[in-house]
């Protein structure tokens, strides 16, 4: 699958986290309320959407996030973090008791670079990735967190000089700031323990569609004069 979890494990003799991005920048803060919460979820929707409804197989919503807040210069920039939506699908006769779905669908979207493990995706594209397994397939559009070591190879990932030095360290909020209210990544994922029912999901995605609304993202974000380089990104 494509979609990587990121978590930060503290250790109990660590010193307590100063203040907080908002805390500290509270001008950059703004609740993702009205229109602005509901472009961005129209962004999601439109993906959403792209994954095809199945004959035989009925969908839910399990788990959807969008941050509650937004991190912007104005209110009118302010862009979440992150927004995440995930679905459970059964075919047709599924005991409705069962609690372990046919089929899982998992959307990320991102206003910051996707991180992905270190290896080689089975299908390179100009615009996207694809991951493909035998119980499960993936995509990803848009840009990848990574470094270049000494001998000029290209990793993904975090670039280990980072720990070493924390005035290159990443700061997610500030990075939004950065970037503008423009989707940076966009990861799908479809899983499922059944050939049939992953070929039948996996096939009929329209990845089309949400290449181009990358593609509009990206432009939007080329014409915009206020923002800069990604961070963390070479190609």
């Amino acid at each position: 699958m494509v979609l990587a979890g990121m978590g930060v494990v503290q250790s109990a003799g660590a010193n307590l986290p100063g203040p907080s991005f908002c805390e500290r920048n509270p001008k950059q803060c703004h609740p993702m309320v009205g229109r602005t919460r509901a472009h961005f979820l129209g962004l999601m929707q439109q993906v959403v959407r792209a994954v095809p409804k199945v004959p035989g197989y009925r969908c839910e919503v399990v788990s959807k996030h969008i941050d509650d807040v937004g991190y912007g210069t104005s209110a009118r920039r302010a862009a979440p973090e992150r927004m995440y939506e995930e679905r459970y699908c059964y075919g047709r006769g599924t005991d409705p008791r069962k609690r372990i779905p046919d089929v899982t669908i998992t959307v990320l979207l991102s206003m910051l670079p996707a991180m992905i493990m270190e290896s080689p995706a089975s299908e390179t594209l100009p615009d996207l990735l694809v991951f493909k397994g035998p119980k499960g397939a993936g995509w990803l559009w848009g840009k990848i967190r990574e470094w270049r070591d000494a001998k000029g190879v290209f990793h993904r990932g975090y670039d280990p000089a980072d720990d070493r030095d924390p005035a290159r360290n990443h700061e997610p909020a500030q990075e939004v700031v950065q970037n503008g209210p423009y989707l940076v990544s966009a990861q799908v994922g479809i899983g499922s323990e059944s050939p049939a029912a992953l070929d039948a999901f996996a096939g009929g995605f329209d990845r089309a569609a949400v290449s181009a609304l990358m593609a509009r993202e990206a432009e939007r974000r080329k014409a915009d004069r206020a923002v800069g380089p990604i961070p963390g990104v070479l190609r």
